[in-house]
């Protein structure tokens, strides 16, 4: 086994097609085991992945844990499956149920890069952002690498998938601080994620179209409390203690040192690199942040107007149930106390005269949302027109054949 596939499914039709796939695009479906965290309690599911584990050539195990804050506690979940992973694994890929490998042989082309850095401290890039640079840690937490398949010393080193309901989030933190770590023999930073154009992954859009608008605004709050709560100082401190590590063990095997100790002392904020047979202090690095500028940031990008209004708006909705903004809303929640109150039946020729007066009562909305529609496509032209002016105001065109 030199890979480890990992993922979450409480939707037995989409389990199927995932591991059909899988079986349909692999060269060698025995070379690789897939994990699959379900919800405790899921007699439907197991028995799924019972009958299916009688017919297929994959290795599959399921783990089911209970199912505490849902999406929102996958990482512990993944965690507990990290430990029962094959021992042989090299490679450890975090997917969902809904991506779909197009690319014939993804197995063969992964193979390739085993021991690609002889440390074995790397990721493979394989998403849509696979050539973005992180100029910011806040460019982490939106835009990850979603889909990145990483090396298993990666995860011991750095406690597993992360503490972090989107481990491809913590680990894009801790990579962008990794390139802001240095040694004797990495001067300018250390940059280990590979972008592979070899093999094609769809279904990167997980979630299109499946969840209710109670659902969404549920997610846009849980979101930016994520992202709020993992932007901190001491967040930002711990993902570069992570990466510091990575530092001290790449710089190890760099030195070529068999027997090493790695001392962390939380109060220094200082993570020591000791030879084991020499008893001597090889490297030392700092993993502290100031406090005040992270802080100033952080406050600047979090309170940002066009990132907060979204969320502001969503919590305002959720929170007040701004039922007359709509008008046949409200009648329609009279209308049913009404009904129920004086007990009127349902085809009665008072429920008609209420009915009829609701749907009337739809006929504004819909003009309000189709003035909303236009206007902000009229906004749009405008700018885009404004633009255009100033583009063409004092500027000289270059022109250019690509002919032969």
């Amino acid at each position: 086994m030199f890979l480890s596939i990992f993922l979450a499914t409480c939707r037995p039709h989409n389990i199927i097609k995932f591991l059909d796939n899988l079986v349909e695009t692999a060269s060698d479906p025995r070379s690789f085991e897939v994990l699959i965290k379900i919800d405790e309690g899921d007699q439907t599911l197991t028995e799924v992945l019972e009958n299916y584990k009688k017919s297929t050539s994959l290795t599959i195990k399921y783990l089911a844990t209970p199912k505490l804050d849902g999406y929102y506690s996958l990482q512990v979940g993944y965690n507990k499956l990290l430990k029962i992973t094959h021992p042989d694994s090299y490679f450890c890929w975090l997917l969902t149920d809904e991506i779909r490998l197009r690319t014939t042989g993804w197995d063969a082309i992964l193979k390739n890069y085993i021991r690609f850095y002889p440390d074995d401290i790397f990721r493979l890039k394989l998403s849509i952002f696979q050539l973005k640079n992180y100029l910011d840690l806040y460019e982490c937490l939106p835009c990850p690498d979603n889909y990145a398949v990483t090396t298993r010393k990666w995860l011991e080193l750095t406690g597993g998938w992360g503490e972090f309901w989107g481990p491809d989030s913590w680990h894009q933190c801790v990579d962008f601080y990794l390139a802001l770590c240095k040694n004797k023999f990495h001067e300018f930073g250390i940059w280990r994620s590979i972008p592979v154009f070899g093999i094609e992954v769809a279904g990167q859009e997980a979630g299109q179209g499946s969840q209710s608008r109670k659902s969404r605004d549920l997610r846009v709050i849980r979101i930016r409390k994520g992202w709020k709560q993992h932007s901190t100082h001491s967040a930002q401190e711990n993902f570069y203690r992570l990466a510091q590590h990575l530092n001290a063990h790449i710089y190890a095997h760099e030195c070529k040192i068999a027997h090493y100790i790695i001392r962390d002392n939380p109060k220094t904020k200082m993570l020591s690199l000791i030879d084991q047979d020499e008893k001597t202090y090889q490297e030392i690095w700092s993993y502290h942040l100031p406090k005040f500028r992270i802080q100033l940031v952080t406050g600047y990008k979090i309170w940002r107007f066009r990132r907060f209004l979204g969320y502001f708006y969503v919590k305002l909705r959720r929170g007040t149930n701004l039922t007359l903004l709509a008008p046949s809303r409200f009648f329609r929640i009279c209308r049913i106390h009404y009904e129920s109150f004086f007990n009127i039946e349902e085809h009665s020729n008072s429920h008609r005269l209420l009915r009829k007066c609701e749907r009337k009562l739809l006929l504004p909305n819909l003009y309000v949302r189709l003035i909303e529609r236009r206007a902000r496509k009229a906004l749009a032209r405008y700018r885009l027109n404004k633009k255009m002016y100033k583009t063409r105001e004092g500027a000289t065109d270059y022109q250019f054949n690509s002919e032969p």
